[in-house]
């Protein structure tokens, strides 16, 4: 995910797209979760930053919403996290449509939870 952000930045690609496997998307920014060791996309986005990046859209399309992906920029106004996954499964906690950032962050979250069967 870094070659690939860092890629389109430095000009070497037109486009990136990342399937990744792990997710990682449930590693938080001081522990891992859930079989996530770390956050490859959260890694990833902090890289394009450095590397010139003025903004980074995240989107975040699994049955499971990606907490540590939310947690690492909820406070964040030029990441854009957008999460579409299901209601109500891991992280039951997380993923709500009224968490929507924080701070200067506040905007710069939004949660998409559908109902099962939607997919």
């Amino acid at each position: 995910c870094v070659q690939a952000a860092t890629g389109v930045l430095d000009g070497r690609f037109d486009r990136a797209y990342c399937l990744v496997r792990p997710p990682g998307h449930h590693a938080e920014p001081d522990r891992a979760m859930a079989l996530c060791l770390y956050n490859n996309l959260a890694v990833a986005a902090r890289a394009a930053r450095r590397h010139g990046a003025r903004r980074v859209l995240i989107l975040d399309w699994d049955v499971h919403h990606g907490n540590g992906i939310q947690r690492t920029f909820y406070e964040d106004p030029d990441v854009l996290y957008v999460s579409v996954h299901q209601d109500g499964l891991f992280p039951a906690a997380s993923g709500l449509v009224g968490e929507t950032g924080a701070g200067a962050g506040a905007g710069s979250t939004l949660n998409v939870p559908l109902p099962a069967g939607s997919g």
